[in-house]
């Protein structure tokens, strides 16, 4: 959505080919990552758009996999109460609660899926 979107022209030290008016959103900054020119001015704007709306105690979502697993340990919790109140036997009803703690495990690094590990020494580990 490119109205809560803020457009970033790189490379500003080399003279922009892009006239900012012409685009579409809330901001347009040029910066330059080589010497760091308008990166203050991006914190500014970021700071602007989330102040007040999002409240920021340092849990945020950095990716779709911490999305996923948070997902998943609400899907749990949620058939979990469904399991309570049909009646289901305490031991049914923890499998699910399980499930979630581990789900959520997955976001605090407290637990690994085989998966991810997996996916980790194939992009990282260089001398198989």
């Amino acid at each position: 959505d490119r109205d809560n979107a803020i457009a970033l022209i790189n490379k500003s030290d080399l003279g922009s080919r892009v006239e900012p008016s012409d685009l579409p959103f809330i901001a347009v900054i040029p910066i330059c990552a080589k010497t760091g020119q308008g990166l203050d001015q991006l914190a500014d704007m970021v700071d602007a758009l989330f102040e007040g709306s999002v409240p920021c105690d340092g849990s945020i979502l950095t990716n779709a996999r911490q999305f996923d697993a948070c997902r998943r340990a609400y899907e749990a919790m949620l058939r979990s109460l469904e399991g309570l109140n049909l009646g289901l036997t305490p031991d049914a009803v923890l499998t699910d609660v399980e499930e979630a703690m581990a789900a959520m495990g997955e976001v605090t690094g407290a637990t690994v899926r085989e998966d991810i590990t997996a996916r980790i020494f194939e992009r990282f580990c260089v001398g198989k």
